[in-house]
């Protein structure tokens, strides 16, 4: 049964991906839902002028079922994004937890680094010294 679950869960998350990636389609595919229901309005009240009233109502029904629809993805696209910030924000957290644990570790080899540098150039004006001095 977990399985099953587990496919359904994938199923939503991969509509909700889609549904995010795509806002501009799902918007334009809502526009024409509504853009035909009405023109169905217009056509069907022409049709039969005398069963207006449930012609009406039908598209009320309609309507709203539209309305419901989108309501619904775009609550999935924001629990996607909301899901999707939350996994960036932890990542973050844990880049910065990391940066601050190994922090004085590259201090302390910047310091080696620069206190080597500083030897080996100290070694080199000294043998420069000697050098000039043999000469």
């Amino acid at each position: 049964m977990q399985a099953n679950n587990h496919a359904f869960d994938w199923q939503i998350s991969s509509l909700q991906e889609f549904i995010t990636m795509h806002t501009g389609t799902m918007n334009c595919l809502f526009l024409l839902l509504y853009a035909f229901e009405q023109a169905l309005l217009v056509i069907f009240a022409a049709i039969y002028p005398f069963q207006i009233m449930f012609i009406i109502s039908l598209f009320v029904i309609f309507a709203f079922l539209t309305f419901g629809i989108e309501k619904v993805t775009l609550e999935s696209r924001n629990k996607y994004l909301e899901k999707e910030l939350s996994k960036l924000k932890n990542e973050r957290k844990m880049v910065l937890e990391t940066a601050a644990a190994y922090m004085p570790l590259v201090k302390n080899a910047v310091y080696e680094i620069k206190r080597k540098e500083t030897e080996k150039l100290k070694k080199g004006k000294s043998l420069n010294k000697k050098v000039k001095e043999n000469d």
